[in-house]
């Protein structure tokens, strides 16, 4: 019996030892990303536009982003971005990772005039539903009316915490029953960290009865854009946080832990994009919210599944296949249940600690430039004699637009750029945690 078979038996034992999904390892779920669209009819009288105009012609005179102060949102760092978005989307606002792309076509009922890409953060923190209803909010004030949405694209996902990717084998092909053609492995110099699989073409294998009950009514297709409309990565994700600092306080909270790497993670996460999402008769927003324990049985029930042994394929007898048992807590996720953890604690969108070393860096080249003696004390005494002095040249010198010191006009920017959801907020909203 080889190491891996061995490593399986082991979460094997562990998964009996417990009832149903609990065997030392949490579940948490949510989604990772989410893409849609909004048609909203805005008043004849609208001055919206104009404000974001304005905005974004001081951004383009500028050459940089600049803070954006929106009714209802005052405190919160929303800002303008230089340039939009293609397909007629004139204007791109964003506050952490959120972005608002803002169209002022009149054909409105035919095509979204308003695009919005939530990114992981956010989905997180403070959770897709209420940064959903933020964006309603925003349109509400000034008095646009939302009469659909459009769902494009949403990213389903499970972090495994506690559970190493390198004792489940899934770098075997034999394994996996899947639907998809596309199959890859990847590895960071010889460690391990994870497989993709995609569907670019053939039929999902769906029928019209198995899911009735949960994503209605299906019908057989092929798929093709980029790498695939339907997708699937199973990665460790301690090791991809470790490559950025802005997110790693984020999940460390929506783990339970105090640092993001005090556990390992495996991550399972889906991407489905708008032609899978309508087979799955998933068209708008309260679908997906309606729908996620259908969707989510799809994705790990028929798409893909992991085993604990090879299937017999040869005899066509797939269906007797012995789930792999880590693939059958997965199976048994619960996304109708789903209840916000309230945290008390306010996180910034930047890693103190990385930034530090960037900053200490850049300013020790500046000291070996001026030749500084190698002894402690004069390089401390030059950072932070170069530093002061820099603080205060800036604080001499006035923004042409505002008329205020350069230094707070940067100051302010980077306060939207750390504490975008404002830093009066004290709820971090975590995920649905299953397990313990």
């Amino acid at each position: 019996m080889n190491n891996v078979q061995l490593k399986n038996n082991a979460v094997l034992d562990l998964v009996r030892s417990h009832d149903r999904i609990t065997w030392g390892v949490q579940l948490a779920i949510g989604l990772d990303r989410l893409k849609y669209g909004l048609h909203v009819q805005w008043p004849t009288n609208q001055k919206f536009f104009d404000t974001l105009g304005e905005l974004k012609r001081k951004a383009q005179e500028l050459h940089t982003s600049v803070p954006v102060s929106l009714k209802g949102f005052e405190k919160d760092g929303w800002i303008m971005h230089t340039t939009g978005r293609t397909g007629g989307f004139t204007f791109h606002i964003s506050r952490a990772d959120v972005h608002v792309f803002i169209s002022v076509r009149k054909n409105w009922m035919e095509t979204p005039n308003i695009w919005v890409d939530i990114g992981s953060v956010s989905c997180w923190n403070p959770g897709y539903r209420d940064t959903v209803e933020m964006i309603e909010h925003l349109v509400e004030e000034y008095s646009g009316k939302i009469l659909k949405n459009g769902l494009s694209e949403v990213h389903p996902c499970a972090d495994c915490i506690g559970l190493e990717l390198s004792d489940l084998g899934i770098q075997d092909p034999e394994l996996w029953i899947t639907r998809a053609n596309k199959f890859h492995f990847y590895y960071d110099r010889r460690e391990f960290t994870g497989i993709s699989m995609h569907q670019s073409e053939g039929a999902l294998g769906l029928s019209d009865d198995k899911m009735i009950d949960t994503v209605g009514s299906l019908h057989e297709s092929g798929l093709s854009a980029g790498e695939g409309d339907i997708s699937l990565r199973v990665y460790n994700k301690v090791l991809e946080l470790k490559k950025d600092g802005a997110k790693q306080s984020v999940f460390a909270s929506v783990w339970g832990k105090d640092e993001y790497n005090n556990q390992p993670v495996t991550r399972v996460e889906f991407q489905l994009r708008r032609p899978v999402l309508r087979q799955l008769k998933v068209d708008t927003l309260e679908d997906l919210f309606e729908k996620l324990d259908g969707i989510w049985a799809y994705c790990v029930g028929e798409w893909a599944m992991f085993c604990e042994i090879p299937p017999d394929r040869e005899n066509r007898h797939q269906d007797r296949a012995l789930v792999h048992p880590w693939w059958v807590v997965l199976q048994s996720i619960d996304w109708g249940t789903y209840q916000p953890v309230t945290r008390q604690r306010i996180l910034p969108q930047k890693d103190k600690y990385q930034l530090a070393d960037q900053m200490v860096g850049c300013a020790l080249n500046l000291a070996a430039i001026e030749r500084c003696p190698l002894d402690v004390n004069c390089i401390v005494d030059y950072l932070q004699g170069f530093v002061a002095e820099w603080c205060l040249l800036k604080a001499k010198e006035l923004d042409e637009k505002t008329g205020q010191p350069v230094l707070l006009e940067k100051m302010k920017k980077k306060l939207n750029e750390c504490w975008p959801h404002g830093m009066e907020h004290e709820e971090f909203h975590g995920p649905y945690i299953q397990g313990g």
